[in-house]
């Protein structure tokens, strides 16, 4: 969108880098009792790396971390060139494959063509069946695709059927105020066309009783929250953020898609070579995003679904006038598809069940006017309609 500052960058990262990353990141697990620490392999495209940068990463971090704290690694790729190769590489050093697929081929196309305009969509299949042959990435290779309203659900459910994915996640566009979908209406509790998009497959995820039935991490983080547990990325829920960027010249920068709100918009003083990681939460907008699901407008604090949504993702909240100070621009389509989610799920349940936890099943509309009209003072004397079963 507006942000062009990867044009300033190595398109590179240097050893001397991803040794102070590596070092740092130790010290920052050490000092803190962090058990367990996941580098994630982003981009742009990460598999323009040459293979011995994953092997010298991978084998840095070994020598490090030791046995003191238990690391993990996994990449985001456009799956092109997931070569025999490179799967059996990234078998070896177990790193899990995530590939970008936004659904059949017509779909894809609309945003993932090369440069010279012709589909990748062959090379993407192709380097799904790389990694498939290779009982690592069978069990772990999960596909992540950006909501497309123009894919028929149905016949988007059977394509990831159709290539045998276990596991898979979806994301919303990365919009802000200052930048909507195309014919989107805010604040129309009419207009929900990601909600009603996500229901419909939400519907035919949860009725697929056959066995190869995927795990739809936005799904079934959803179900989690709704007993107590912590959604699984940081799109939605009300844990803290533990996601920091380092880019390829060692900045250290919040999240990579709130580059969507402007140019520069994620540039700190921080860098690696000369800051610690704990260094990081004295930057303003890193500091808002690792504790965005918490740092709420009045909109949302008024709202029973909170400890659920957060808010969702912190750039749907983004306008120039406002700054963050905005509930999501998708509010009613989170609120929508939550609740749905939440009354099938509940509906299961045994009513003693139910009754014991004071828990009852609402409606869309009647959470949307209790939002949109109650003052804060009226709002604390409603009676929730929604907490989780921690049991």
């Amino acid at each position: 969108m507006e942000d062009k500052s990867f044009e300033l960058q190595p398109r590179f990262m240097s050893n001397e880098i991803v040794d102070s990353i590596i070092i740092k990141t130790f010290n920052h697990c050490i000092s803190n009792n962090v058990k367990e620490f996941l580098f994630a392999f982003h981009g742009g495209e990460p598999l323009l790396q040459k293979p011995d940068f994953f092997k010298y990463f991978v084998n840095k971090c070994k020598s490090i971390f030791s046995n003191k704290v238990t690391i993990f690694f996994t990449i985001q790729t456009n799956g092109t060139l997931i070569t025999k190769e490179i799967a059996s590489l990234f078998n070896d050093l177990e790193i899990q494959i995530g590939i970008s697929i936004d659904g059949i081929r017509e779909i894809n196309d609309e945003n993932r063509l090369y440069k010279n305009n012709k589909s990748s969509f062959d090379d993407v299949l192709l380097g799904i069946k790389n990694a498939f042959d290779f009982k690592f990435h069978k069990n772990t290779l999960g596909i992540l695709s950006v909501i497309n309203l123009e894919n028929n659900p149905l016949e988007f459910y059977d394509f990831l059927k159709e290539i045998k994915i276990k596991n898979f996640d979806l994301l919303f566009p990365y919009n802000s105020y200052d930048n909507l979908p195309k014919s989107y209406k805010v604040n129309d509790i009419n207009h929900t066309p990601y909600a009603d998009w996500l229901i419909k497959l939400f519907n035919i995820w949860y009725l697929d009783s056959n066995i190869d039935r995927p795990n739809i991490r936005m799904f079934n983080g959803f179900i989690e929250c709704f007993f107590g547990g912590e959604y699984p990325n940081d799109l939605f829920g009300n844990y803290k953020n533990g996601l920091l960027v380092i880019e390829t010249n060692g900045d250290i920068e919040a999240v990579d898609y709130l580059k969507a709100c402007g140019q520069n918009f994620t540039k700190t003083d921080l860098n690696i070579l000369k800051n610690e990681i704990s260094d990081s939460i004295n930057s303003e907008l890193i500091n808002l995003y690792y504790h965005s699901h918490n740092k709420l407008n009045s909109k949302c604090n008024q709202c029973n679904v909170k400890e659920i949504c957060g808010g969702g993702n912190l750039v749907s909240r983004y306008s120039k006038t406002n700054g963050f100070d905005n509930a999501s621009f998708l509010c009613s389509d989170f609120l929508k598809l939550i609740l749905f989610i939440q009354n099938i799920t509940y509906s299961n349940l045994p009513k003693d069940l139910l009754d014991e936890n004071n828990i009852e099943i609402s409606s869309f509309e009647k959470e949307h006017l209790i939002i949109n009209s109650l003052s804060n003072k009226q709002y604390d004397k409603y009676l929730t309609s929604f907490k989780s079963i921690k049991s």
